[in-house]
């Protein structure tokens, strides 16, 4: 990963150069107590020919690095608008691995794909807090952000909840409140990502209702047939007595 880390350390080298880069991260919280992680890292193709490999795609020891940290990569290429990049996927990160302190998060950490300290869990309560420029290594990058911008680059971080968060810092919400999303060209030094959100109680999911429902009319179904049945049988035991006996009354006469 140490390429995607260079990305953003050589972030002035590429906009003296007029260059341009896109990085989004979205990370997509489940009800079940697990995330799914989306990371997209793209450069133009100015930035790509100041490259050795002349391309920001991973090398086959970091792709092979993230496969064991369970990411799967795939290259992204747009042809028409000149960008070349990769992207990298996640699913199934445990809210409670790590050490479960968060905090520990930055800049570095995010285009790393390090989220196992993403998140501080406490009980059902998850909290998501950390600084995306440091006030100390950060300053002269920053100062190369209105550039970065005004090529069409950005650098977004998306946070997609399955309920509303109890606090959050985000620029942009969704309509509904689930989605948050941080514009981190916007953020100074020292300035922090911050959210915090109760993992839902699991429900019991619809197939399981709709299973109860069915076994419940087939037994209902059941039971009125064997009704029917029954007064069935009834009616024609009654029958045949009747008939029974009238006939012994023909013969007694």
């Amino acid at each position: 990963m140490k390429k995607a880390v260079s990305l953003c350390l050589a972030l002035v080298l590429l906009l003296l150069f007029s260059a341009c880069i896109r990085f989004e991260t979205t990370v997509k919280v489940n009800s079940n107590g697990t995330a799914d992680v989306r990371m997209f890292v793209a450069a133009s193709d100015a930035f790509a020919s100041m490259t050795e490999d002349k391309s920001i795609g991973l090398s086959e020891e970091e792709i092979a690095e993230c496969k064991a940290k369970g990411f799967s990569y795939e290259e992204y290429v747009d042809i028409d608008g000149g960008y070349t990049g990769y992207i990298l996927s996640r699913q199934g990160v445990a809210l409670q691995s790590g050490n479960n302190q968060g905090g520990e998060m930055d800049m570095s950490s995010l285009m790393e794909g390090e989220f196992d300290d993403l998140f501080k869990v406490e009980g059902k309560h998850v909290t998501i807090d950390f600084e995306v420029f440091s006030k100390d290594e950060d300053s002269e990058m920053l100062s190369y952000i209105p550039m970065l911008k005004s090529n069409g680059g950005y650098l977004k971080f998306n946070l997609e909840l399955p309920v509303k968060p109890t606090s959050h810092n985000a620029i942009v919400t969704s309509e509904d409140g689930k989605t948050l999303t941080w514009d981190l060209t916007k953020l100074g030094a020292g300035d922090r990502v911050h959210a915090e959100f109760d993992i839902p109680s699991r429900s019991i999911p619809i197939w399981v209702y709709i299973i109860i429902g069915v076994i419940v009319a087939i037994l209902i179904i059941a039971e009125i047939v064997d009704d029917i049945v029954g007064i069935t049988k009834k009616k024609k035991s009654k029958a045949i007595a009747e008939v029974a006996s009238e006939e012994n009354d023909t013969i007694i006469e």
